[in-house]
């Protein structure tokens, strides 16, 4: 059976994706503040002393080498035809070989790289990558520059990040790719926008974005595992968090190429104004894009028959706060160590003239036999 259209059926989806998420980053708030240790924030620090750096010093060794720069892209085409084909209707299109048109393409997307400036982007997926994993959302939009009039607008690719907090799988899967037997049935993100800029939107039900609760789940959304609504929250500013689930098996009503579904769901109100109701706030569109979807994640190691990745920093916390509690267990050590030089009772003249003496100096005592060197406390031996 088909997985469920109903928007309340959706969001119960969503809730049980966000709790197996959960499971596995609840921890990252804890990785994150050993990092910036204790002179990054002055109302969140880490759960002890971070002398050694573990993850700033893998990132600083590590990021370099798999992101730096803009990437460059080189295109070819399969195609053996080297001529124009005069078949062709257009002559434009007639006198365009496949070599001109990988070429073109080549062109296009090295400019977009350098003006969207893929580099930031590619660094953040990057060091997602080393924490946990990294996911990319893949889509188009509309070439910048544009007054709305032209009956063709050009578009172009875009990359954005999304966040740990904000991205949900199918909790049974057991792969990412949609195409394998243990892959999920749907994929999904949350976002936020002004509730006035959705009512303004030809796109969206205004009748059902009327009926959104602003502001639910803010702070959920804003801070995420970090819970920092308790130190800070910013003024509230009348915006909704909305979710767009993708499911690759709702084809029914789709055109030939497309790949499932998207839905756009978010929390509502009831007529009496009392409960929560989640409601389908824009119609159902098909996804146009490849059969793996419009999201591209990346780990670090796979572990059988589970879902998430292992990364290198959950992978070796454990060696980290080995390594930090020795580190802390001989600077407490270190902290008690005392050289001193005990003299005769009756030679304190001795003992002043040994503690004032300098390096080097020639001293002159009364009992030479009688001062002798001892030293407490300290790393053990």
């Amino acid at each position: 059976m088909a997985l469920s259209k109903d928007p309340d059926k959706q969001y119960d989806e969503i809730q049980s994706a966000e709790k197996f998420r959960n499971f596995h980053i609840k921890e990252l708030d804890t990785l994150n503040r050993r990092m910036y240790g204790n002179y990054y924030r002055h109302d969140r620090h880490p759960d002890g002393p971070m002398a050694i750096n573990h993850a700033y010093e893998y990132l600083t060794i590590m990021l370099p080498q798999i992101s730096y720069g803009t990437p460059r892209v080189r295109v070819t085409s399969k195609s053996k035809r080297r001529r124009a084909d005069p078949m062709l209707a257009s002559a434009v299109v007639a006198e365009t070989t496949p070599a001109d048109i990988a070429e073109g393409l080549k062109f296009a997307l090295n400019d977009w790289a350098r003006d969207d400036r893929l580099e930031m982007t590619l660094l953040r997926f990057a060091t997602d990558y080393f924490f946990f994993m990294s996911i990319c959302l893949l889509s188009i939009e509309d070439q910048p520059g544009y007054n709305g009039w032209e009956t063709l607008v050009p578009q172009r690719p875009f990359a954005m990040r999304i966040s740990h907090w904000h991205y949900g799988v199918d909790p049974t899967a057991k792969a990412f790719d949609v195409m394998a037997h243990d892959g999920p049935r749907y994929k999904f993100h949350s976002w936020k926008a002004d509730h006035e800029d959705l009512l303004d939107d030809p796109e969206y039900d205004s009748d059902a974005v009327k009926q959104l609760v602003t502001d639910t789940d803010i702070d959920k959304f804003n801070w995420g595992g970090e819970e920092s609504s308790e130190h800070f929250s910013p003024p509230k500013r009348k915006e909704i968090i909305a979710y767009d689930v993708w499911v690759p098996e709702h084809r029914d009503d789709n055109e030939d190429g497309d790949h499932g579904t998207i839905y756009t769901v978010a929390k509502g109100q009831s007529a009496e104004g009392q409960t929560k109701r989640i409601r389908g706030i824009r119609k159902p569109r098909p996804y146009h894009g490849p059969p793996w979807g419009p999201y591209i994640e990346a780990g670090f190691l796979c572990i059988p028959d589970h879902l998430y990745p292992l990364s290198p920093m959950i992978a070796t916390a454990e060696v980290a706060e080995e390594v930090n509690s020795h580190h802390v267990a001989m600077s407490e050590d270190a902290a008690t160590y005392k050289r001193n030089v005990l003299v005769d009772a009756g030679s304190r003249e001795d003992g002043q003239a040994i503690r004032n003496g300098k390096h080097g100096e020639y001293l002159v005592v009364k009992n030479p036999e009688a001062a002798r060197e001892v030293e407490t406390g300290g790393i053990a031996r």
